[in-house]
């Protein structure tokens, strides 16, 4: 038969329309239903196409030349010959359905220019296919043809086809001689469009992906080479590493690109009939195994070849089954479930394989776990399965995916913080990893950073965790912000904490605030409610309860306690409070709120706190004007009353604490009753000490201006030493004498009882005054009734003799005499017949001693016997010392002061020739007056340029330009004696008067009043006869 029989044999009408209907049919389907994987089939349509032609040696080689500028696309293998079949099934687009019905016999082969050759039209309608045609026991011929699917009409692609095969049958040229098998004699050449480059590449890309897979899944190809303009790729079988695992087997794939060589390893594991397997890519670097991270593109599915679309398949790994009944666009296999219906024989062979697949993955895995290969989170991913029209999602949910979950689950292959492996779940479901989670990736890695802390046993260590959180599904993101967040208010204080992430807690603190306060986050409210800010005594509490401590200083944090506030209960923790967002969502406490407090909580203290409370108050600060008070405190109260140094004082509070204490004070003064258990109370025998407190406690009051308060309190002390109020007593107006008090007190008026003490500088209210006018009548009275029977004792009757004796020795002043007028008329009732006749005795005794030793009067007698007790008392030699000290220049001075008993009767002066004493004086007067003179002249104030001699030691000089008198003495011996009268009387001038003193070494000081008060400790100055000068 010749070869145009043989062509016209095979071709029907039938078969043209039914080939023309087909093509427009699946390219308006390819056109309509075109998606990214769509776009990348063509090249793996063509590839499979030329694995399905090895040649003699069981493999084929594959070139792709693509040239954009030329906008050509060249696919070129040298695998075997055309038939004269394959040419026509290529043209007419017969599937492998229909071939296999023409020829039952035929080897079922992945492809053979099926169908699925249409998809390469994506690249371009027109495509020129040349080569070489070989049919059995004929000669081998040349030929090329064009491909023309430009046109949607029937009758176009009728024409078409027709044109095809007539260039097949003209353009074919019988060869006398043989083909070199190795050269690329199959070729197909695409005209590309604008689209058609964007496929290209998209398909070159994509093929870069899946090929070390494919090269494994399918010995056949040998190498494929990609010639671009910018780049040269070749992808070639190498030699297979071993792998100690039965079943299994590596494949190492070489991808050169422009001259740089990476090779691809593809680990196998199979069953034991060969039908399936599993594929994992595996690499080894620094001396250790790796698991390679899976594209995220890469197809899970594979029929030898990939089935484009399946890369979100829930399967960790790559499946190959070459048995697999895939979906014609073979974007999947049939795993669908029909309700009611049983399976058909394709969709039971489909989940066969694939239930198959899950115990290689098991057994897998147990491999690389055991020979701790690194980087078991890349083949662990396991995601929901998307909706497809090919598969059942909820038989994928029940057979593999829960399958393959409690697997991984139980298999302890988490590297945690600590180094020790860890599972994900125990042998009861329970949770064995925390997994830390969040939509954002920053604060995803810094709640991993405090986990860490927390629990690092569990916990993947850093350098992992990003790649176990992205591959394991998301039940296993099982720790949570808000899980830290209860982790925290569990934990409870500062104290536990620190236990968890030590000494630098505070920066663990600040990156967990740093967290949750975030609003970017989501979880800012729901801290808001938890017990995670530490307060000053390291518990735990919610923000809501806690202040920041704006300026309060620690010394009040006791002065609170008494009161029932616990400040450090209440105040963020000093290191967390400086801490920027604490700082500004939490409410300030300052010194206002905290003496508003203290107003507050005083409503409702007890009496021991109170007073406890006020003492602290009133220990704040140094105020001079409380100082005093407080001395005084110290003294009446066992206390610490030391000071409590702070910059702030509540002024208010401090003037409530003072009248609190004074009048505590005067309520136990005036409980005390007297001055006598005052003295007890202060532990002293007599009263002096107890006067001197309570004369400096009313200044101290009277300073303060809190004097009044003692108004309605028995605390000022009679002249008896009882307490009374002020308000009751009476000033001493110095008249009534002590005579008369005692009279007093013996016919019931105690006058004492109704005056101040004398000794009590205080006044009464109003000035009142008792004199001897209102006193004066009860007691003449008295003594008038009972006139010569006074007193019913010696004592009282004592007390009445110096009554009267009183009046005898003042019978001269005028005003006591009219006061006591009918006593003086009447002295005889003091006396009765007995006193006075042992009166005349004594004085009868008295005359005859006087007349016997020849004495004129008592005054005489007197000056004897003083003389003669003189006598007897120890004598005191006069010293160079005491002549200084008296200012006495010569003996002349000191015989005339001895004269005038100046000195008094104890000292005694053995006259000698002798001057050194005298000269001594005078240098150290004229060394004071000079030092002094000089002293003075160097300050602005004094003029002592013409100083004039008042006496020896007496100088008057200017001072603002008025004239003084100036006094200089030396001060070597701690002592000045106002000696001469011409001192007294300057310093008794109206005319202002300096006293100056000098030592010889010190600047010379100024004696003024004061400081003579002081030093002399005199405190009280009679006043009698002041007026009669």
């Amino acid at each position: 038969m010749s070869f145009a029989e043989k062509i016209k044999k095979l071709r029907t009408s039938a078969q043209e329309s039914q080939a023309a209907n087909k093509i427009i049919d699946m390219l308006k389907a390819l056109d309509s239903n075109n998606d990214a994987n769509t776009a990348y089939r063509w090249i793996w349509e063509l590839i499979q196409n030329a694995k399905d032609v090895p040649n003699s040696s069981g493999k084929v080689d594959i070139e792709i030349n693509f040239d954009e500028n030329k906008k050509t696309l060249e696919f070129k293998h040298n695998g075997r010959l055309f038939s004269t079949k394959n040419i026509i099934f290529l043209i007419e687009q017969v599937s492998t359905k229909e071939r296999d019905k023409i020829e039952q016999k035929e080897e079922k082969t992945t492809g053979k220019f099926g169908t699925g050759f249409l998809t390469t039209h994506l690249l371009s309608k027109k495509v020129a296919v040349s080569g070489y045609i070989q049919d059995e026991d004929d000669p081998i011929s040349k030929f090329s043809i064009n491909l023309d699917r430009t046109s949607g009409l029937q009758r176009e692609i009728i024409a078409s086809i027709e044109n095809s095969c007539n260039q097949l049958e003209s353009n074919s040229i019988s060869l006398k001689e043989s083909v070199d098998e190795n050269g690329f004699n199959t070729c197909f050449t695409y005209e590309l469009d604008s689209y058609g480059i964007t496929v290209a590449k998209e398909g070159i890309n994509n093929l870069i992906i899946s090929a070390p897979f494919v090269f494994a899944f399918v010995p056949e190809i040998n190498s494929i080479r990609i010639n671009a303009e910018k780049y040269t790729q070749k992808i070639e079988r190498r030699i297979e590493p071993s792998i100690k695992l039965e079943n299994s087997r590596v494949i190492s794939t070489s991808i050169t690109t422009n001259g740089r060589k990476e090779n691809r390893y593809i680990a196998l594991l199979q069953n034991s009939e060969g039908s399936v397997e599993i594929a994992i890519e595996v690499e080894h670097k620094q001396g250790e195994n790796w698991l390679c991270v899976i594209n995220e593109k890469l197809p899970k599915l594979y029929c030898d070849f990939p089935l484009l679309g399946t890369n979100d398949f829930a399967f960790p790994v790559v499946i190959n089954c070459r048995s697999f009944n895939p979906t014609e666009p073979r974007n999947g296999i049939f795993l669908t479930t029909k309700e009611d219906k049983e399976d058909s024989d394709d969709v039971k062979a489909n989940k066969k394989y694939v239930l198959l697949a899950i115990n290689l993955y098991k057994k897998f895995l147990d491999y690389f776990v055991r020979e701790q290969y690194k980087g078991i989170y890349n083949i662990v991913k396991i995601s929901s399965q998307p909706a497809k029209d090919w598969i059942s999602a909820e038989w994928i949910e029940e057979n593999v995916i829960s399958e393959l979950k409690e697997y991984i689950s139980k298999i302890p292959l988490v590297n945690s913080v600590n180094g020790e492996y860890c599972s994900l779940m125990d042998e009861d479901g329970r949770a064995c990893l925390i997994m830390p989670t969040n939509q954002n990736e920053k604060a995803r890695i810094l709640l991993w950073k405090l986990v860490a802390k927390i629990y690092p046993i569990v916990l993947p260590k850093q350098e992992e965790y990003d790649e176990w959180y992205n591959s394991l599904w998301e039940e296993c993101h099982n720790f949570k912000i808000e899980d830290l967040i209860d982790v925290v208010d569990e934990i409870g204080d500062l104290d536990s904490l620190r236990q968890y992430v030590g000494k630098d807690w505070i920066f663990w603190l600040k990156d967990f605030y740093n967290l949750i306060y975030n609003r970017d986050y989501g979880v800012t409210q729901i801290a808001l409610n938890k017990q995670i800010i530490p307060n000053q005594n390291g518990e735990f509490c919610t923000l809501e309860n806690l202040y920041i401590n704006e300026g309060i200083e620690k010394e009040y944090y006791n002065i609170a306690e008494i009161v029932g506030i616990d400040l450090k209960s209440q105040m963020v923790d000093s290191n967390v409070a400086r801490l920027n967002f604490i700082f500004q969502q939490c409410e300030k406490y300052d010194f206002d709120a905290l003496c508003h407090d203290f107003k507050r909580r005083l409503r409702d203290c007890n009496a021991d706190d109170r007073c406890n409370f006020f003492r602290h108050i009133m220990r704040l600060g140094e105020t001079s004007d409380y100082a005093e008070f407080i001395e005084l405190m110290k003294v009446f109260y066992d206390y610490d009353w030391s000071t409590i140094h702070v910059r702030n004082i509540p002024e208010e509070l401090s003037n409530e604490a003072l009248e609190f204490w004074i009048e505590r004070t005067i309520e136990e003064i005036s409980d005390l009753k007297s001055l006598e258990r005052l003295s007890k109370h202060f532990g002293c025998d007599n009263s002096e000490y107890a006067i001197s407190w309570l004369n400096k406690f009313f200044i101290s009051l009277n300073k303060l201006n809190k004097l009044s308060l003692i108004n309605n309190h028995e605390v000022c002390p009679t002249q008896n030493g009882n307490f009374r109020c002020v308000s009751e007593l009476y000033l001493d107006s110095g008249e009534i004498a002590e005579e008369t008090k005692d009279v007093l007190r013996l016919i019931g008026r105690d006058v004492r009882e109704e005056l101040i003490n004398k000794k009590i500088n205080l006044k009464s209210p109003r000035q009142r005054r008792r004199t001897n006018e209102e006193i004066a009548t009860p007691l003449i009275n008295y003594i008038k009734i009972n006139q010569k029977n006074l007193g019913s004792n010696a004592e009282e009757k004592a007390i009445f003799q110096n009554f009267y004796r009183y009046l005898r020795e003042n019978e001269r002043d005028e005003t006591i005499k009219k006061v006591f007028e009918m006593l003086y008329s009447n002295l005889h009732w003091f006396y009765n017949d007995e006193d006075i006749a042992a009166n005349m005795q004594k004085v009868e005794e008295y005359d005859s001693v006087l007349s016997k030793y020849g004495v004129k009067d008592i005054q005489q007698l007197d000056n004897i016997l003083s003389k003669s007790k003189a006598t007897d008392e120890t004598k005191i030699e006069i010293t160079s010392e005491l002549l200084a000290q008296w200012g006495i220049t010569s003996e002349e001075e000191l015989n005339k002061a001895l004269q005038n008993n100046l000195l008094g009767e104890n000292f005694i002066y053995t006259p000698t020739s002798d001057k050194d004493k005298f000269n001594y004086v005078q240098s150290i007067l004229q060394r004071s007056k000079d030092n002094i003179m000089r002293y003075l002249g160097s300050l602005e104030e004094y003029d002592v340029s013409e100083p004039i001699d008042i006496a020896k030691t007496v100088f008057l000089i200017k001072k603002n330009d008025e004239e003084i008198y100036v006094i200089p003495r030396p001060s070597d011996y701690n002592q000045v004696v106002i000696y001469y009268n011409s001192e007294l009387d300057v310093l008794d001038y109206e005319k202002d008067c300096e006293l100056w003193v000098e030592n010889g070494v010190d600047a010379p000081i100024k004696l003024t009043f004061g400081k003579i008060l002081k030093l002399t400790g005199v405190n009280k100055i009679p006043l009698k006869g002041i007026n009669k000068r």
